[in-house]
């Protein structure tokens, strides 16, 4: 529950800091969102275990496989890449320079 004097306020006959929920009897102080880093408390999870298959929630692991998707991916690419690269770069040809002069006859 809610301490008196909790919430900064000076008047604890309130029943909660005059601040934080004012007098005049508004009903029972409940604790509201005041802003990240603002309020005095946090709330807190919890579990229990009820037996199996009688709750909402279990262990859950990650699931294994989406970054060697991604990195098979990204290797197929670069392997794809670097096969039409290699097919793109002219080889290289020799060719025979013609002859300049009579034809000559080898025995």
């Amino acid at each position: 529950g809610v301490a008196a004097g909790v919430g900064g306020g000076a008047d604890a006959s309130c029943g909660c800091g005059a601040a934080a929920c004012g007098c005049g009897g508004g009903g029972p102080p409940s604790m509201g969102f005041v802003g990240y880093g603002l309020g005095s408390y946090t709330t807190q999870t919890s579990y229990r275990y009820v037996g199996f298959g009688a709750g909402e929630f279990d262990y859950v692991a990650p699931r294994p496989g989406f970054p060697w998707l991604l990195v098979l991916g990204l290797v197929a690419l670069i392997v794809v890449i670097i096969v039409v690269i290699i097919l793109l770069i002219p080889g290289t040809t020799t060719t025979t320079p013609a002859p300049t002069g009579p034809p000559s006859t080898c025995r």
